[in-house]
C-alpha cells in the first residue's frame, strides 16, 4: 500500500519497524488527570510535543529514515514528516514479519530508542502503481536477501488463478528439491523396476500364498504406466510386454515414449521424478489399504420400508 506522508522514495534507507501505535506508551489502566488552570492545560501539551519530538529527533539522529508500525497519532506524523522521514502504516502482522526478514530488521513491541541491531536496511524502497493499486517495494541488491515477492498481473481472475497456481506447485518442486535432491528416472521406468524386483524377490525368497500376495503387490506398481498408455491410446500391453523385456536385460532407465509410440532411455532424455514424492506416495497408499484391511466390521444403514 501506499505510503502516509509525502516521501515516496527512500535510498540506502535505514528501516525501524514498531509493532504497535507509534506513540508514547499510556497506562494499562484508566486514568484521570485534574487541570486546575489553562496554564497547565498548555505546559501538559507542550511537554508531550516536546517529548514526541525529542523521540523522533533521537531516531534522526541514529541515521533511521523510514519508519514502520501499525499506527500514527496525527502528531507523530508530523513530526515525522518534519525530519524527513518515510512512514509506513502496516497493520497486518504477517507483513510485519516479511519486512523484518527482508531487511534483517528486529520488529520493537514499544516505543524505544533502538541499537544498532535492531535497525533493518533496505538498498531501495519505493512506491509504484500497478494499475489502480499502489505498492511500496522493499528493494536488494545484494543476493543474501531470503525472501522475494512475485507480482501475477492477468486480464482475468481465472488467468489469475491458474498463476497462483503454476507458482504454487514450482515453488513447492523447489522446496522438495532443496529438501532432498535425489531422483529417480521417470516415464515409468521406476515403476516397472520396482515391478520387476518385487517379483524376483518373491520367487527367491518365498513360495505358495506369500509369494502370491507379494507378486500382486507387484502388479500394483504398473498402474502408473497403465494410465499414461490408456491415456494415450496406445496398445498397452505390448509397450509394458516391451519394457518388462528391455528391463529384465538390465536396462533399468527405460521408460516410455507417449510421442514414437516406443520405449525411451529416461536417463538420457532427462525425464526425471522426485525421490521424496515416489517414496511417500508408496507409503501413503500403503498405510491407506493397511487401513482398509484392518476394518473387521461394516455397518450399514437399514433400508426404509417404504423404498423396499
Amino acid at each position: 500500500k501506499d505510503t502516509e506522508g509525502k516521501k515516496k522514495k527512500k535510498k540506502k534507507a535505514n528501516l525501524l519497524i514498531f509493532l504497535g501505535i507509534f506513540d508514547i506508551s499510556c497506562p494499562e489502566t484508566k486514568n484521570s488527570i485534574l487541570f486546575q488552570s489553562a496554564e497547565e492545560i498548555m505546559t501538559y501539551e507542550s511537554n508531550k510535543n516536546l517529548t514526541i519530538e525529542d523521540m523522533v529527533l533521537e531516531l534522526h539522529n541514529l541515521g533511521v529514515n523510514v519508519v514502520v508500525a501499525s499506527g500514527f497519532t496525527d502528531l507523530s506524523l508530523f513530526f515525522l514528516e518534519k525530519y524527513d522521514m518515510m512512514i509506513l502504516k502496516i497493520q497486518s502482522k504477517f507483513d510485519l514479519r516479511r519486512i523484518a526478514l527482508t531487511t534483517n530488521a528486529i520488529v520493537l513491541s514499544k516505543l524505544k530508542k533502538p541499537t544498532i541491531e535492531e535497525i533493518g536496511k533496505c538498498d531501495f524502497i519505493s512506491v509504484r502503481s500497478f494499475g489502480s493499486q499502489k505498492i511500496t517495494l522493499f528493494q536488494q541488491d545484494n543476493s543474501s536477501c531470503k525472501i522475494f515477492t512475485i507480482i501475477a498481473r492477468a486480464s482475468s481472475t481465472k488467468i489469475l488463478d491458474y498463476i497462483e497456481k503454476l507458482v504454487h506447485r514450482s515453488t513447492s518442486v523447489f522446496k522438495t528439491i532443496v529438501k532432498d535432491n535425489r531422483f529417480l528416472a521417470g516415464a515409468g521406468a521406476c515403476e516397472i523396476e520396482l515391478c520387476r524386483r518385487l517379483k524376483s524377490f518373491s520367487l527367491k525368497r518365498y513360495s505358495g500364498f506369500k509369494q502370491l500376495l507379494i507378486q500382486k503387490f507387484a502388479d500394483a506398481f504398473e498402474s502408473l504406466p497403465k494410465t499414461l498408455l490408456e491415456n494415450s491410446g496406445y496398445d498397452v500391453f505390448k509397450i509394458l510386454s516391451a519394457l518388462h523385456v528391455t528391463h529384465s536385460l538390465g536396462y533399468e532407465s527405460e521408460g516410455i515414449d507417449l510421442q514414437n509410440f516406443s520405449t525411451i532411455n529416461a536417463k538420457e532424455k532427462g525425464i526425471w521424478d522426485s525421490f521424496p514424492c515416489k517414496y511417500w506416495g508408496i507409503r501413503n497408499s500403503i498405510d491407506a489399504v493397511l487401513t482398509i484391511l484392518t476394518i473387521d466390521q461394516i455397518l450399514m444403514a437399514k433400508k426404509n420400508n417404504s423404498e423396499s
